[in-house]
């Protein structure tokens, strides 16, 4: 099948036999993919050029020659463009063929930049998808709030068909809204498994983070999905990369005191002592602050490093529980032999954190566990300084009755 342009006479390309007999539509849609041009902008006529031949018009079996003349768009109308819209938020297929038919730009859009191709993406039309890609939509125009383009709202609502005709039709896999997140990034926050895996076999970047620095992986991890964190990591995803805050997938894993998800990485090779680049904060530290004791002792069996301080006041996990008051995590880690008298910069020792803070149960426990009751900081104040000076007088009290030294200058009535 021959087709030719119309004013000139010139052979445009030859179509494969097979489509004689077959709709004048579907001539067009495979002459759109031979030529680019899309079959909304096409108009056939017989070889004299004297009939129009519409869309659900039969082409003669034998071989014929096609008369083409492709249109240019018709001029942008307000009225027009809000029912195309309309059509694409109401899933109206028969409306908006009818209206890309004179034919009409699809790439219009609303005051907020949104295309129809972006609210069809946003309620996962695919029908309405494909025929705006054939009409030309644009895969990755953004709507201009947050530059969402429509892989990106597709991702964020679930929709894996239409990601999948999205990317299919070159739909840009990487490209980030204003805050640095892209699909993926996105998908791995809502915990769509088979988004993230759909993406991450199209190529998309698997540790391409937004603007805070998080990666998919980071995000997972923070949402306790850990299909998504196991899919990452087996698919080649860091494990060890850090937001701009210092964090690793570990950390926040450990922060939101997510076992499962901790042991994984961990088996997995996650480095169990890396700290955090502005503190020194490890994952143990992390947890033991949050008092997630379940995860400081299975970071303790996996060997880390319980008496490793950070770089900023020389803490270590013991005195972070013991300033926050987690007596189980405490006791834990002084029976896993963590080092009860480290001190920090300042020379405070755990016992003195927790005289300080008013923790009887954890000065008591500290005690009868050994801790060295008179160990001054580096300004020589005692635990039982601390105590009396802040007005804990059930501790000062204690520590008196165990024994501990009276400084020369402090009356302590009982």
């Amino acid at each position: 099948m021959e087709v030719c342009f119309l004013t000139s006479g010139e052979t445009l390309t030859v179509l494969e036999d097979e489509l004689q007999g077959q709709t004048a539509k579907a001539v067009k849609k495979a002459l759109a993919a031979k030529v680019g041009i899309s079959r909304f902008k096409q108009r056939f006529f017989l070889e004299d050029g004297s009939h129009q031949i519409q869309d659900d018009e039969v082409l003669d079996p034998v071989p014929v020659k096609i008369q083409l003349v492709v249109l240019e768009f018709w001029p942008t109308d307000d009225e027009v463009s809000q029912k195309m819209i309309s059509a694409s938020r109401d899933n109206g297929l028969v409306a908006l063929e009818q209206l890309l038919q004179h034919p009409r730009n699809p790439n219009v859009a609303s005051n907020d930049g949104k295309t129809p191709l972006f609210h069809a993406a946003e309620l996962g039309h695919v029908g309405l998808i494909e025929l705006l890609l054939e009409a030309g939509a644009k895969t990755d125009q953004p709507e201009f709030a947050r530059r969402r383009t429509p892989l990106f709202v597709a991702a964020c609502n679930d929709h894996l068909d239409t990601v999948r005709v999205l990317v299919e039709h070159g739909a840009a896999k990487d490209q980030a809204a204003n805050d640095g997140a892209t699909p993926l990034f996105v998908a791995a926050e809502t915990g769509n498994l088979d988004i993230v895996r759909f993406l991450v076999e199209a190529g998309a970047a698997k540790d391409q983070a937004a603007n805070n620095g998080a990666t998919p992986l980071m995000i997972a991890a923070e949402a306790g999905n850990l299909d998504i964190v196991r899919f990452l990591v087996e698919a080649g995803a860091a494990k060890d990369l850090t937001a701009n805050n210092g964090a690793t997938p570990l950390m926040i894993a450990a922060e939101a005191g997510n076992l499962d998800i901790v042991r994984f990485l961990v088996e997995a090779g996650a480095a169990k002592d890396q700290a955090d680049i502005n503190n020194g904060a490890t994952p143990l530290m992390i947890a033991a602050g949050e008092g997630h004791l379940d995860v400081v002792r299975f970071l303790v069996e996996a060997g880390a490093a319980k008496d490793q301080a950070d770089f900023n006041t020389g803490a270590t996990p013991l005195m972070i529980a013991v300033a926050e008051g987690h007596l189980d995590i405490v006791r834990f880690l002084v029976e896993a032999s963590a080092a009860k008298d480290q001190a920090a910069n300042d020379g405070a020792t755990p016992l003195f954190v927790a005289a300080e803070t008013g923790n009887l149960d954890i000065v008591r426990f500290l005690v009868e566990a050994g801790a060295a009751k008179d160990q001054a900081t580096n300004c020589g104040a005692t635990p039982l300084r601390v105590a009396a000076q802040n007005g804990h007088l059930d501790i000062a009290r204690f520590l008196v009755e165990v024994g501990a030294h009276m400084s020369q200058w402090i009356s302590i009535s009982f």
